[in-house]
């Protein structure tokens, strides 16, 4: 097992237990450094400009690069199904959904993201999918999430309008009456769509 599938299956455990693997590493990190002159809080600062971003690039690049076989993508099912991607960087959590869509897109997983958007205030991204989901547009929800810029290490972007592909998905769902906000549990979400 090479060194670089070793840190994505931590990567994944790590999320399953809850912890954000910024946090996670800093900690590490800090660990390490104990004798260090600086004080945490100084560290901290100094370890955010350097080290989380050139830590964020090698996780890309993992996540990214990496062949997933089966192991990794049922640990990655897993981590979705657990909501635990909500505390974790955008960057990483939205590469995360595009590998398991361009994997499986089907419905749970649809509605998965379709959740993690509008819970992390991807409202017009949010009204894509949730048309698409109507829809039934599995492959075209893929296809949104691999084509559109979510996040990059640095930053995040947000569409300014919900037309996807020339439909605008906000007239879509008004026309239909459906309503924007999102449902009050996954099971909610999972049972409104067809």
């Amino acid at each position: 097992m090479c060194k670089r599938y070793k840190i994505l299956l931590y990567l994944f455990t790590s999320i399953l237990e809850g912890k954000c693997i910024s946090w996670c590493l800093f900690d590490h990190y800090w660990d390490k450094r104990t004798t260090h002159s600086l004080t945490k809080n100084e560290f901290m600062e100094k370890y955010c400009d350097k080290k989380i971003s050139r830590i964020y690039h090698i996780l890309y690049n993992l996540i990214t690069n990496v062949h997933f076989d089966a192991q990794l993508y049922d640990l990655l099912k897993m981590v979705i199904q657990s909501h635990e991607l909500i505390d974790q960087p955008y960057f990483l959590a939205v590469e995360l959904y595009k590998k398991m869509l361009s994997y499986n897109p089907n419905k749970e997983n649809c509605v998965h993201f379709y959740r993690y958007l509008i819970i992390n205030a991807w409202e017009f991204e949010g009204t894509i999918v949730k048309g698409l989901l109507f829809e039934k547009k599995y492959e075209e929800i893929k296809d949104f999430a691999i084509q559109h810029t979510f996040a990059t290490i640095d930053t995040s972007f947000f569409m300014e309008s919900s037309i996807w592909r020339n439909v605008d998905y906000e007239e879509y769902l008004e026309s239909r009456n459906i309503d924007w906000r999102v449902e009050p549990t996954f099971e909610d979400s999972l049972r409104l769509f067809p």
